[in-house]
């Protein structure tokens, strides 16, 4: 009955949301319909293939939070703004308000973000020992810092833009997004990868190009398993030249796809049926961005660590493997309580709503993949809470940056001032 209950609300409360804004990928229904459908699976076959069983409870808590979501967004559209949805679509306002200069900015910066993560890899390759190195810990802990660790965050927003902006016919595009893919694979942050590809998605969905299918919808789901999946062979591959020839690999692979499916909503249910009070790290957690920029700025105290203990986490399957996420509400919940959590879901659905209120009365591409990569992270709420990094924040102040430096080439078009150097270098059709 809860798991109707919660099916109910997510197509209720998105289709309201669909009737006030105008478009289906507003901060409620990408957070809402990722975990409907997760936990709706492992209702069904979690315990069959030796999962513990959905908790109740924490379906409960989610339904609460999807309901402040959209509650507060209901809150910025008709009490603060009286924002009424421009019909005009998203593609047709972008190519007049900057796509064309946005595209020639996109692709200038995604070009100099690959060159960065190029030597970037090869500073990392010697630091680790070699080529043979490449999936270990150390070559991962030195391609993801420095230079090189912020052209990966970057590049994210980058491709999003290329993304939404490719069309057939594009090839250096194609091979900036294959590249940046790439790049970020070889980093082995399976979350990030999965941020870059929703986003592009979402943003070919703003822009009228991709129109969403239960079809396309499973195509989208086996591009995630494959993108998943990467990562875990370029790691064992360093340590067995054979592992792509055996059948052993893709069952592994297989189960622990599964795993990380379903640990968010197992691993909540889960802490809350053991009652657990710490998993691992106190509520400044939480607030991990603004801390350590804090004490970075100031030189004052160590940085506070982002995430929970592994060593504090729950076992959710017969592989006594050991988890520590717990969704987007789950880890606000745990770390800040109730009253905490709803404070904070009220901010994050505040600044969420209003990049999509501000993405939809601007037309300003830059500020849309920006919203797009914001509602990447939301749509991967199932499994974790992304907030608790500085990457969205850092992407905040770039795309605000970039949509500055996109919109004097755009004016200097307008004026008749001479074209940029990197206007469409490429001839790509925009």
């Amino acid at each position: 009955m809860i798991v109707c209950l919660l099916i109910a609300e997510v197509v209720g409360l998105s289709w309201l949301d669909r009737e006030r804004f105008g478009t289906w990928i507003t901060p409620l229904t990408v957070l809402g319909f990722p975990y409907a459908a997760v936990v709706l699976l492992a209702y069904f076959v979690s315990e069959p293939l030796g999962f513990v069983a959905v908790f109740p409870p924490s379906v409960l808590i989610w339904m609460v939070g999807l309901l402040l979501v959209w509650a507060t967004g209901q809150f910025l559209s008709w009490a603060l703004l009286d924002f009424k949805f421009n019909p005009l679509p998203f593609l047709e306002a972008h190519a007049e308000n900057g796509m064309t200069s946005a595209i020639r900015v996109g692709t200038a910066l995604a070009i100099v973000s690959v060159i960065v993560m190029a030597v970037g890899t090869i500073a990392a390759l010697k630091a680790a020992g070699g080529l043979s190195q490449v999936g270990s810990a150390d070559f991962k802990s030195a391609y993801s810092h420095g230079v090189c660790g912020h052209a990966l965050v970057w590049s994210c927003l980058f491709g999003i833009l290329l993304i939404g902006s490719w069309r057939r016919g594009s090839r250096m595009l194609l091979l900036l997004i294959v590249a940046i893919v790439f790049f970020l694979v070889l980093g082995q942050v399976k979350g990030r990868v999965l941020q870059l590809v929703i986003g592009g998605a979402l943003f070919r969905v703003a822009r009228g190009q991709l129109r969403l299918s239960p079809v396309k919808l499973a195509g989208v789901l086996a591009t995630t398993c494959v993108i998943f999946s990467l990562g875990y062979l370029i790691a064992m591959l360093a340590l067995d030249s054979d592992a792509l020839l055996k059948l052993e690999t893709y069952s592994f692979l297989s189960k622990h796809y599964l795993f990380y499916l379903f640990s968010g909503p197992l691993s909540f249910g889960e802490a809350l049926r053991n009652r657990m009070v710490d998993v691992g790290g106190d509520w400044h957690s939480i607030f991990a961005p603004f801390a350590n920029l804090y004490r970075v700025l100031l030189h004052s105290g160590d940085l506070v660590t982002i995430g929970s203990s592994h060593d504090k986490g729950v076992i959710i399957d017969d592989s006594a493997i050991v988890d520590n996420v717990y969704t987007f509400f789950g880890t606000l919940y745990l770390y800040l309580g109730a009253g905490g959590a709803a404070l904070y879901v009220v901010g994050v659905s505040f600044v969420s709503y209003g990049l999509l209120v501000c993405a939809q009365l601007k037309r300003e591409p830059w500020l849309t993949a920006l919203y797009c990569y914001v509602a990447a992270n939301l749509s991967l709420g199932f499994f974790e809470f992304y907030f608790w990094h500085l990457d969205a924040y850092e992407l905040g102040v770039l795309a605000t940056a970039v949509a500055y430096v996109s919109r004097s080439f755009n004016s200097n078009r307008r004026t008749g001032w001479p074209a940029p150097k990197l206007a469409d270098p490429f001839g790509n059709p925009v």
